[in-house]
């Protein structure tokens, strides 16, 4: 059992760097009473949590398990989304370089805008979620994604389909950076 998947045990160490003992309410660990500590609920009440929730109940760590899986699904649809503004329009290139009378390249360069918007934006956008925090920046990302799409849908002449793709790409930036980080709960 020293080697199951690559992955060796560490038979040196007490405690693996990063983990948290967990056990019932009679246990001490460094020092600490655990049983003054915040438990899991229901069967789970033997678990300390780490990490310790706070009394706020506006902390994820206090929320409801329906309400996490539904923030969840809500978060990885929007990075579904911002992945098929990125990539549907690739295998229309050659309709879009006919109805727009633009060379292959010049489609093409649209999608390279786009990226480069991603690019450019993140930085304020990561910025704006750390003042403002991420529920605003990220309902705002979602709202100039859908309307960016709706924009290059609709249009008529090559400039502002252009410019509708460089949109789509300030919408869909903070989703680049803001789901990993709802995710990882930091």
């Amino acid at each position: 059992m020293s080697n199951i998947l690559g992955i060796l045990e560490d038979h040196k160490l007490e405690h693996v760097p990063g983990t948290a003992v967990m056990g019932d309410a009679s246990q001490e660990y460094g020092g600490v009473d655990v049983s003054r500590l915040k438990h899991g609920r229901g069967r789970n009440s033997h678990i300390v949590l780490v990490p310790q929730p706070s009394n706020d109940p506006n902390d994820p760590l206090n929320w409801p398990q329906w309400r996490k899986e539904m923030i969840i699904i809500l978060v990885s649809g929007a990075a579904l989304m911002a992945t098929c503004v990125y990539c549907t329009i690739l295998p229309a290139t050659l309709i879009l370089s006919e109805v727009f009378d633009q060379s292959i390249t010049d489609v093409s360069n649209s999608t390279g805008a786009h990226v480069m918007a991603i690019g450019c934006v993140t930085f304020f956008t990561s910025a704006a979620a750390k003042k403002w925090g991420k529920r605003p920046v990220f309902l705002a990302s979602v709202g100039v994604m859908c309307l960016a799409c709706v924009w290059g849908a609709a249009s008529q002449t090559w400039g502002s389909y252009y410019t509708a793709r460089v949109f789509q790409g300030i919408g869909v930036a903070p989703v680049e950076t803001l789901v990993t980080a709802m995710v990882g709960g930091s």
